[in-house]
């Protein structure tokens, strides 16, 4: 918003604005679990990026499984796919997601931090495992953007819960949805509010030049590649010809001027035409 009223103020060319996301996941029950896991991981901790996967919903008997998998693969990760570089300003925001979580932890959630061999400036991967999010309250993690590597996994109750969870934020840039049926991904995919939504997949989307890249709600304004991303600079304009004359004794089919008797004809016309229909 700051973005675009400075952008305003100085001209009125309109601008395209990518600012970010907190992708959710949707982890359905008849999910391939174990590819849903290496998906998620990589997605979130491999590097940190506008599109990554930052919220996590698996409904019922997918919830343990993905915790377990996702936990197990973690420390598997090589040092330098998890050597990123923060700043001190992101290492205290990590803190504080960190402590908010800790301050529920318990039967309701349980935090487990991932160390290894350590790096100066890096954070570890963190997993946040939420098995009763009404108890919790709003928790930041699953609001905000987290632009540092933590992951919180939620349990939901049923497909509805999970959408409305994903749907629960600022930002709108892509989501995932985990699912061996695909009608189900489609219709679950008009109900997500975002830009974009893989099926068994994450951030790929980007990478294809051919489809639109953009996001709703604060996560931008316009598109990047695509037709769409070429007409973001491109100016229109209308031009409309004179295509056929009508004769002169055709006078009343001329638009101007305008009078009320034309529009009493016009709409006589129009009704005779609804009728036809």
């Amino acid at each position: 918003m700051a973005v675009s009223k400075a952008n305003a103020a100085v001209r009125l060319t309109p601008p395209t604005l990518e600012l970010g996301g907190s992708n959710a996941a949707i982890i359905l029950e008849d999910a391939d679990i174990e590819e849903a896991a290496r998906v998620i991981v990589f997605s979130r901790f491999v590097a940190m990026s506008c599109n990554n996967i930052k919220r996590v919903f698996a409904v019922r008997g997918a919830f343990n499984k993905l915790s377990w998998e996702i936990e197990r693969l973690i420390p598997g990760l090589e040092p330098h796919e998890t050597s990123e570089k923060f700043s001190e300003r992101d290492v205290e925001r990590c803190n504080d997601f960190l402590s908010e979580c800790r301050e529920h932890s318990g039967v309701a959630l349980q935090v487990s931090v991932f160390y290894g061999t350590q790096f100066t400036n890096v954070l570890k991967p963190a997993v946040v495992t939420i098995r009763n999010p009404e108890e919790t309250g709003r928790l930041k993690i699953l609001h905000e953007e987290t632009f540092v590597p933590i992951l919180p996994i939620v349990r939901c109750e049923s497909i509805e819960e999970a959408v409305k969870r994903a749907n629960d934020s600022e930002f709108g840039l892509g989501a995932s949805i985990f699912t061996k049926d695909k009608k189900k991904f489609e219709i679950l995919a008009q109900m997500l509010e975002c830009g974009g939504v893989y099926h068994n997949d994450a951030m790929t989307e980007f990478a294809i030049p051919g489809v639109p890249f953009g996001g709703w709600k604060n996560s931008g304004s316009g598109y990047t590649h695509g037709p769409e991303g070429l007409l973001e600079f491109v100016r229109l304009k209308t031009v409309i010809t004179e295509a056929w004359k009508p004769p002169k004794f055709l006078d009343k089919l001329h638009l101007f001027p305008w009078t009320e008797t034309k529009m009493k004809w016009l709409k006589r016309f129009l009704k005779s035409i609804i009728r036809l229909s």
